[in-house]
């Protein structure tokens, strides 16, 4: 049984899958395994597949129709045999030193056949980089390095104040996948890697994150996926909602709820509720109203807003508040004060400031 499993979805990526997995071979720690699902590529993707894996057994491909990442993914899960699980998609990399950083990290032995059934840590969160240099996003430069800490249980900052979503940049025990909820939503199409980080997490018994830049993001001149979705801000929106409705009913379903529901209403202003008041009334209705009722639900009754912090307070009436129909009891004027009240104080006059003068500049 190999240490690590890797999960490498494969569609249609003949001109960068030969890298990725050569930044496998290249590892100094070579104890893992890749399970490759090729997703109907179309391209000669799986044949490139098979015969590296005819060259080295660490390499398993499977072949399947077309289905999807999340679904390519959930097959990988399932056939995975190491004690501990991370991804790889077909156009990234590993860093050479990637494996046995975080086998060193983990508190295990790098020599061969030590066990890691004496980890602490059920997740390791590491760094990321973006080739070409330069190329990353301002988001990315923000949240693409957690700092080094150590979490000896689950605490809703682990989620909401690391920098620990929406990227797959983790290293989990394998274990935890008996739990049949640590899974890839096919139906969502965009934000799926935030249902399941959230998922894992939360179940995670100790997570220890390191600031290691041990996986390299290529950026082509179109962009990321994620970019390229987020240029159309209503559409990304409602994906966004899909996924974060995705994390509420898990959350509520495995009795997280009402301990962790503050934490998660309070994170999913920022995430989404200051983007859907931003948009007209008339499309901003049904969003609105969605976000309201997963609210509720998760908080049961006045008692968990205690959880809430003050700045955000407000906000979190302004959605709680709105009627059937979506509309305001407190009207637009005043709801554009108070998101703009909540927007300074949780990003800063420096924030808006520098938004100003960029457009400005454009």
């Amino acid at each position: 049984m190999a240490r690590i499993s890797v999960i490498m979805p494969v569609y249609n990526a003949q001109s960068t899958v030969m890298r990725a997995l050569q930044s496998l071979l290249a590892q100094s720690f070579a104890d893992w395994e890749c399970v490759c699902i090729d997703d109907g590529s179309t391209d000669g993707s799986g044949e490139l597949l098979d015969e590296v894996a005819r060259g080295d057994s660490r390499i398993r491909v499977t072949h399947q129709a077309n289905a999807g990442v999340s679904a390519a993914r959930n097959a990988a899960l399932s056939r995975v045999s190491g004690a501990y699980v991370t991804f790889l998609d077909a156009d990234d990399e590993f860093e050479p030193f990637a494996f046995a950083r975080m086998i060193e990290a983990l508190g295990a032995s790098l020599a061969d056949g030590a066990s890691l059934d004496t980890c602490l840590w059920d997740a390791l969160a590491f760094g990321a980089r973006c080739v070409p240099a330069g190329s990353e996003s301002a988001w990315f430069q923000a949240h693409a390095v957690p700092r080094d800490v150590e979490y000896a249980e689950f605490a809703p900052a682990l989620l909401f104040a690391e920098n620990t979503i929406p990227r797959l940049q983790v290293l989990f025990r394998a274990s935890l996948l008996e739990d049949p909820a640590i899974r890839f939503d096919p139906s969502l199409s965009m934000g799926e890697d935030l249902a399941f980080l959230c998922a894992l997490y939360v179940r995670a018994h100790g997570a220890k994150l390191i600031s290691d830049q041990a996986y390299i993001y290529h950026v082509d001149s179109q962009g990321s996926a994620m970019q390229r979705a987020a240029a159309d801000v209503r559409d990304k929106i409602d994906r966004d909602l899909d996924a974060l409705c995705a994390v509420f009913a898990d959350w509520q379903s495995a009795g997280f709820f009402p301990q962790h529901a503050a934490a998660l209403v309070e994170w999913s202003v920022a995430f989404i509720e200051y983007s859907i008041l931003r948009q007209e009334p008339q499309w901003r209705a049904s969003r609105l109203v969605r976000l309201r009722d997963a609210w509720r639900t998760a908080l049961g009754d006045d008692d968990e807003l205690q959880g809430i912090e003050p700045h955000a307070f407000p906000m979190v009436q302004l959605c709680l508040g709105c009627s059937d129909d979506g509309a305001l009891a407190v009207g637009e004027s005043k709801a554009a004060r108070i998101a703009l009240a909540w927007r300074l104080k949780h990003y800063g006059v420096g924030d808006i400031a520098s938004k100003v003068v960029g457009k400005l500049h454009r």
